[in-house]
């Protein structure tokens, strides 16, 4: 019964971090592991873009879900078919990208420098 009265003042979020041992609740110190890999932090947004390629020609819809100086999360119907390098267009910019890593709906970009940007 100590035990059940303990969990009813845990934070529902930090069990993932606890380890349920002979009857003692353990906290796992998780603070110090990264989990996010990023460079620079990437702020959440939610705005209309478009992957073109072929010049311009092949144009797939996509929805900005985060975005950096340094790149941005797509989410896509499908990633069949996006090439490894592409425009994303978006508030007029056309922005070059080579993707990072792709999941069933979604594509991770990082921008590339464009033609004639100084490093």
């Amino acid at each position: 019964m100590e035990s059940n009265a303990k969990l009813q003042n845990v934070n529902p979020a930090a069990l993932s971090c606890m380890v349920f041992t002979a009857g003692r609740i353990e906290s796992r110190a998780t603070e110090s592991i990264p989990l996010d890999k990023r460079r620079v932090p990437r702020q959440r947004t939610l705005k209309t873009g478009k992957i073109a390629f072929n010049g311009g020609k092949s144009v797939i819809d996509c929805t900005v879900r985060n975005r950096s100086p340094l790149g941005a999360s797509l989410v896509v119907a499908a990633p069949i078919g996006i090439p490894d390098h592409f425009e994303l267009w978006m508030d007029g910019d056309h922005i070059p990208c080579v993707v990072i890593w792709r999941k069933p709906t979604q594509i991770g970009v990082e921008f590339e420098a464009r033609q004639g940007a100084s490093a």
